[in-house]
């Protein structure tokens, strides 16, 4: 109930001052604001709508309401970003005439929601070719856990694909591409693999169920996982090969174990008691190479002593920029870059593989991760 209040509240007023700019822009009498506010009211509760009705509602008609409805939300992010650069600009020449300064020339409001909407035009049509811009990216990491000369462990890791209604087809094909040059021993999921249940999802999880890395594939529950339900979910990641890591951890080789957590969504959804991740890592042998799958980039104690590699995701590098400035205060950990932390872990938070929401990333670029583990030990 907290998160719809807030949700309501929140983005009921960045649509609330998109209207408020666009009736000051273009004027217009009691009639067009009331027709404004209404159709605020049906954007915001259109979603909720779509989630209560998912398994009623033709999957067609569903995925058409739901990437329009995103899609919106992603303008309305970047028209309020837009306002409010104009608002403070209007300030700083405020200011300055007050101060015996010249005014600095600002636009009208006509020409403000025309700039705007060139901006937020040639943001989305760079932002759709960039989320499907999948890049493979290499990290090498080294352990004297391991043997120098043995051939290195290729694990490769993907984040935050959201398959669902929103997902796109282009962007999960070279998905599949950059796994298969890539050529892992180890597959892992970070969470928010899937986002919604349907045949787009089956489809994709088939794919996925005919990879076959040798040492296995290993998934963690991200917070997407458990709004569709989180029955339907595991069915879908096992199904497809999955072993899920619910607050436990498995050996793949004799030197290297995977752990992996829940993310702390079910726990406030579900009413599961919270994760003990101190408990979790505690049967994790000193000299065994271990890697934590941890979906939301958060170190604690237990991590840094008892891990060597932490790969988490959840935050897409904020996917729109400027967003990407939020995410950066809530989640300090830079993205795309191994972090070295106390105790000679490491730590590497994907900036995703697909994108929520809006099919869009604007300079936040998707990537498919592959780790080369290779031995620092002398045989």
């Amino acid at each position: 109930m907290l998160f719809f209040f807030m949700y309501l509240v929140i983005y009921g007023m960045m649509n609330a001052y998109v209207l408020h700019k666009f009736v000051a822009a273009f004027g217009g009498g009691r009639g067009c604001f009331l027709l404004g506010a209404c159709t605020i009211g049906l954007i915001l509760f259109l979603p909720l709508v779509l989630h209560r009705f998912d398994d009623q509602l033709p999957q067609s008609g569903l995925r058409v309401l739901s990437l329009a409805t995103f899609c919106w939300m992603g303008a309305v992010f970047w028209f309020d970003c837009a306002f409010l650069f104009f608002d403070v600009w209007r300030l700083g020449t405020v200011l300055g005439r007050t101060g015996g300064s010249v005014g600095i020339w600002l636009p009208t409001g006509a020409q403000q929601v025309g700039w705007a909407v060139a901006f937020i035009a040639g943001a989305a049509t760079w932002g759709y070719f960039e989320a499907g811009a999948v890049r493979l990216r290499t990290v090498t990491v080294l352990s004297d856990k391991l043997n120098v000369g043995a051939p290195p462990i290729r694990l490769v890791q993907i984040a935050d694909l959201h398959v669902g209604r929103t997902s796109r087809q282009d962007i999960t094909e070279v998905v599949f591409a950059r796994i298969a040059e890539a050529s892992p021993d180890i597959l892992v999921s970070t969470g928010d693999l899937i986002d919604g249940l349907g045949s787009e999802t089956d489809e994709t999880m088939a794919r996925f169920g005919a990879l076959q890395p040798p040492l296995g594939k290993f998934a963690v529950c991200g917070n997407h996982e458990a709004y569709p339900g989180l029955a339907g979910t595991l069915k879908c990641h096992r199904d497809a090969g999955f072993t899920v890591l619910r607050n436990e951890t498995r050996e793949v080789s004799p030197h290297v174990r995977i752990a992996g957590v829940d993310d702390p969504a079910l726990a406030e959804i579900r009413k599961d008691p919270k994760v003990d991740e101190a408990a979790v890592l505690r049967s994790v042998g000193a000299g065994a190479f271990t890697v934590l799958l941890k979906h939301r980039p958060h170190v604690t104690e237990a991590a840094r002593e008892r891990c060597d590699l932490q790969l988490s995701g959840h935050t897409h590098q904020g996917q729109l920029f400027p967003f990407s400035a939020i995410v950066r205060l809530l989640y300090p950990f830079p993205h795309g870059r191994l972090v070295k932390l106390s105790h000679g872990a490491g730590l590497y938070v994907s900036p995703g593989s697909g994108s929520w929401g809006p099919p869009i990333r604007f300079l936040a670029r998707p990537e498919v991760t592959l780790f080369l583990i290779c031995g620092a030990r002398s045989t």
